[in-house]
């Protein structure tokens, strides 16, 4: 009785630590992997490459996946460009989430990536996500073109 017990109260700490922890399969994505893709154009190494097949697959990485692509004007890695990413490869995009959508977002960010070797900074994460759905439309979708080539061109050859 005592066993079962145990394994129990183990089995329902387990289930509670996976579902605060894993937010990898509150998203759909347009992709099942990355196969093929220069990561490093989307500022991914490809060490990263099998931590990101699990993501879009809805599993939880074995390790912290590092974005590197870095802004313009500073070394830190770019929120922004992470935001375009997201939006193109989850089904429906993220620039329309609401409240409670954008904090299972958020923690899946910071659950799943680093930024630049840095741990997210949940204050910058908040103001870059209000810069990226309140730039223009143009600007918008100027922004994305760059990472629509990279992650959907094989769309040109296998309509």
């Amino acid at each position: 009785m005592q066993f079962f017990v145990l394994v129990l109260v183990g089995s329902l700490h387990e289930a509670k630590r996976l579902h605060q922890n894993n937010y990898t399969s509150f998203f759909p994505f347009n992709r099942s992997n990355l196969n093929g893709i220069n990561l490093s154009d989307l500022g991914f190494s490809e060490s990263d490459l099998e931590n990101l097949n699990l993501l879009l697959n809805g599993f939880e990485p074995t390790s912290k996946i590092d974005f590197r692509l870095v802004s313009d004007n500073r070394i830190a890695a770019d929120y922004k460009k992470l935001f375009r990413i997201l939006h193109l490869l989850i089904e429906g995009g993220i620039k329309d989430f609401k409240k409670e959508r954008k904090e299972i977002l958020f923690k899946f960010i910071e659950s799943s990536f680093t930024l630049n070797g840095s741990e997210v900074n949940r204050a910058s994460l908040n103001s870059r996500f209000s810069e990226f759905v309140n730039e223009s439309e143009t600007e918008f979708s100027e922004n994305l073109k760059v990472f629509q080539k990279i992650l959907f061109s094989w769309k040109v050859f296998f309509p």
